[in-house]
């Protein structure tokens, strides 16, 4: 298996995806790009171009095949995320109980902080019962994201509502050529 990888520069700063056999298989939040992650690979290019369209707002799902890599109760979690509206909450909690394992919250948040691909397995709109919970590239790109999609504040009690971001996750953007 040969692995394929390639920067995008997104409003959060760099990703890095790798691909192989015609599958995505990691996002990764980078703070500098790789010089030689530049294949053009076609599932790269179409990630490249579905997540320009997320962060455009004009995509609210992704079709690029990926594959998922982990434990079946790990994958499951993960399937079942893919399931959550776009500009939509839930809780692990909540996730736990579609699975059908009411009492297994903490894995179910052990799960996501496994999750390779980031905004397309969109483990940002998970949040704990009082607060934001975790996210793999930070709390401020978790409330990035979820602004971006019109989440603004929470129902829920004791969690604070969303700032404003600061200008740097507001850069304009471009993905390389």
């Amino acid at each position: 298996m040969s692995i394929q990888s390639r920067n995008y520069r997104s409003p959060l700063g760099w990703l890095e995806l790798s691909a192989a056999n015609g599958e995505l298989l990691t996002i990764k939040f980078v703070k500098t790009p790789r010089s030689n992650a530049n294949a053009r690979a076609r599932v790269l290019e179409e990630a490249c171009l579905q997540l320009d369209a997320y962060f455009s707002g004009n995509r609210r799902h992704f079709s690029v095949p990926f594959r998922l890599e982990g434990s079946e109760f790990e994958k499951s979690v993960w399937k079942e995320l893919t399931q959550t509206e776009y500009g939509k909450l839930t809780t692990y909690s909540e996730l736990a109980k579609h699975l059908g394992s009411p009492r297994a919250a903490r894995a179910v948040g052990n799960a996501l902080g496994k999750n390779r691909l980031p905004i397309i397995i969109p483990c940002h709109r998970v949040v704990s019962r009082n607060s934001l919970g975790g996210f793999t590239g930070g709390l401020e790109i978790k409330r990035f994201l979820l602004q971006l999609e019109g989440i603004t504040t929470f129902e829920k009690d004791n969690v604070p509502p969303i700032r404003r971001l600061s200008g740097q996750f507001l850069r304009s953007f471009s993905s390389p050529t």
